[in-house]
């Protein structure tokens, strides 16, 4: 058997490594209503767009599942419940 061969076969043997409770990668509305959000919040706090968009996105994505967010930046995702408050985000602090 060839390393190629052997190589396959051994990743095909691994489990599938993404797990049951993680969520599917965003759909296309998700990251509008983040690009619109990330406008808006940097309109309203002056808040840096790309850190809103990468910040927002999973919160949106969360939103849409009926799922939480587990977050530590306090600052932005604060921004992003001000403007839309429907989601939910549990918030934590590093010990």
């Amino acid at each position: 058997m060839s390393h190629t061969r052997a190589s396959v076969a051994a990743i095909r043997g691994v489990p599938d490594p993404i797990l049951s409770h993680r969520p599917p990668a965003p759909s296309r509305d998700v990251a509008t209503d983040a690009a619109v959000h990330a406008g808006a919040s940097r309109a309203a706090f002056r808040v840096a767009r790309v850190r809103a968009l990468l910040d927002g996105t999973p919160v949106l994505q969360a939103r849409r599942l009926g799922r939480a967010r587990l977050a530590a930046n306090v600052v932005d995702l604060d921004c992003l419940q001000r403007i839309g408050p429907e989601g939910r985000v549990l918030f934590y602090e590093a010990a």
